[in-house]
């Protein structure tokens, strides 16, 4: 499809698929026959281990690397300083850093972070904290999920939950106090359908935050056209359209990006100065910067819907 679209717009792309294996032996040999092959740019791989592989043996004679998915936060894609890894997907970092924004601009709120145990909860306990004490928020309180007791006193404005599993029995445990707070946000890893609990009633005007879909109506239905596979349709809301979607516009990003002539190092030059409404499309250090959120929000029945669009950068 993105070939088709470059093709009609007088920019002609050549594509082919290399499987580079597993080890980094594996990796080493198809990079090498990829610059035989005078390939310009690389897409994906789709995973953090595969991708952490690839960029050990892109070091020398290095290639520009566009990762459509969500990779780990801890990805370096510096070669000599100067990155060479362009995100299309946001980080869960810049996703609760969407989140801390959102929070951050009600300045007079209590906040109670309450957070679990596992190491998701304790990266976004980590980010939160950080970014609201960066913008000058300082009411905030942190907690973890076990101390139900501290919680209960400390009566917030604002009740931030960011768990995974152990969400359900505290919620469980807390329903009677959350109904009395004005304002509760979870995070992502939250976000779920809780219908068939008791306490499903108490998340009522619940909120959370998580990226848009970038795929328009159109947009699946042509994709579905081009596999012939109708029944994808039947899931509108599965990542396969999102992931699809981020392909797509890595390779129209990489298309309209590139000059004939262009070294490796030019080429890299611009999609590190590529734009999206007049704003850079990528941080220096490669991360996406133009993702939108939707805004959900729970009803008394225990299920969330999209009431908003949030935009970080937008006052």
């Amino acid at each position: 499809m993105a070939s088709s679209d470059l093709f009609d717009s007088s920019i002609k792309a050549n594509f082919f698929f290399e499987d580079v294996g597993s080890s980094e032996a594996d990796v080493k040999a198809a990079f090498k026959r990829l610059r035989l092959d005078e390939v310009d740019v690389v897409l994906g791989p789709i995973d953090t281990a595969s991708t952490e592989t690839a960029l050990l043996t892109n070091q020398r004679d290095p290639l520009a690397i566009i990762e459509p998915s969500a990779i780990s936060d801890e990805i370096d894609g510096r070669v000599a300083d100067q990155n060479w890894l362009f995100r299309m997907a946001t980080t869960i970092s810049q996703d609760n850093n969407a989140l801390v924004e959102l929070l951050a601009r009600d300045k007079n709120s209590s906040i109670a972070l309450v957070t679990g145990t596992d190491s998701y909860s304790w990266s976004a306990r980590k980010t939160i904290a950080f970014g609201l004490a960066l913008r000058g928020i300082r009411n905030v309180s942190i907690y973890t999920i076990n101390d139900l007791r501290s919680i209960r006193k400390s009566k917030p404005d604002v009740l931030v939950l960011a768990s995974m599993e152990e969400s359900v029995p505290f919620m469980n445990a807390m329903g009677d106090w959350v109904d009395g707070i004005s304002t509760v946000y979870l995070v992502q890893g939250n976000l779920a359908n809780y219908s068939m609990y008791s306490w499903a009633r108490s998340l009522a005007n619940a909120q959370a935050i998580a990226p848009a879909d970038v795929s328009s109506n159109s947009f699946k239905a042509r994709l579905v056209s081009a596999l012939n596979r109708p029944a994808l349709l039947n899931s509108p809301n599965s990542p396969v359209f999102s992931l699809a979607k981020r392909i797509y516009d890595s390779v129209m990003l990489a298309g309209n990006t590139f000059r004939a002539g262009d070294s490796n190092l030019a080429f890299r030059n611009r999609l590190a100065q590529a734009k999206s409404d007049g704003q850079l499309l990528f941080t220096a250090a490669g991360y996406y910067r133009a993702q939108k959120y939707t805004m959900f929000r729970y009803g008394a029945n225990g299920l969330f819907s999209p009431v908003g669009i949030f935009d970080p950068d937008t006052p």
